[in-house]
């Protein structure tokens, strides 16, 4: 442990010592001497837990009981804090390649293969603003102010004279850098994954991977 460092840094860079420890043993030693072993540091992946266990946990973790419980906002643990550069770089190198649990699992071998997420597409009941009409609906009755009208019109609105001169395309490659899917919106690859456009724009903007699945990256096409 180095005292000169947060918390958070030193887990990462034991995390990370642990992840090199794991996959040489799981490399270099006969299968027989292992038992339970999870491949993954500070992940349970890859171990089935009992129906019973799963409600014990539940119960213990619970409310009050949570370690976590009412520690949010100034309360958290990392508020204002940031991970080093160099804690962030042992993460990545963690799960980089072939340490990466979907590494080499493109195409068939893929979990997602030829499925599609269950909310994927969220039209009729699935979409948050369903049977939201009439008074139900959040803005039903408002109208915008003289002063919101001005800001967001004319000269006053960012994209005002301005016109697209080049077409993005966002592409989703797998973890092993083979091309999966192409998408001329931000919009329409959120609805393919299930996730909300934010998702994947700081998935974009991070160039870290998504869920184990995918990397996102642009092109644009002039």
């Amino acid at each position: 442990m180095d005292p000169d460092v947060s918390v958070g840094d030193n887990k990462s860079r034991l995390l990370a010592m642990e992840q090199v420890y794991l996959t040489w043993g799981s490399r270099s030693l006969p299968k027989e001497r292992f038992y339970n072993f999870l491949p993954i540091a500070g992940s349970s992946l890859g171990y089935k837990h009992t129906e019973k266990s799963r409600a014990l946990m539940s119960e213990v973790n619970s409310g009050e009981n949570n370690p976590m419980y009412g520690r949010t906002g100034a309360n958290h643990p990392m508020f204002g804090k940031t991970h080093s550069p160099e804690s962030l770089a042992l993460m990545s190198d963690a799960k980089t390649g072939a340490l990466n649990p979907m590494y080499g699992k493109s195409g068939p071998l893929n979990p997602m293969y030829g499925k599609v997420p269950a909310n994927a597409f969220q039209t009729g009941a699935l979409n948050p603003m369903y049977g939201k009409s009439g008074p139900l609906n959040p803005m039903y009755g408002k109208t915008l102010s003289e002063e919101t009208l001005a800001k967001i019109s004319g000269p006053n609105n960012h994209i005002f004279g301005k016109v697209p001169t080049n077409t993005m395309t966002l592409n989703v490659y797998s973890i092993d850098n083979k091309l999966v899917r192409s998408f001329s919106s931000q919009s329409s690859c959120s609805k393919w994954l299930g996730v909300n456009q934010s998702t994947v724009s700081k998935y974009i903007k991070s160039g870290k991977v998504w869920n184990n699945l995918y990397v996102f990256r642009k092109s644009v096409i002039s």
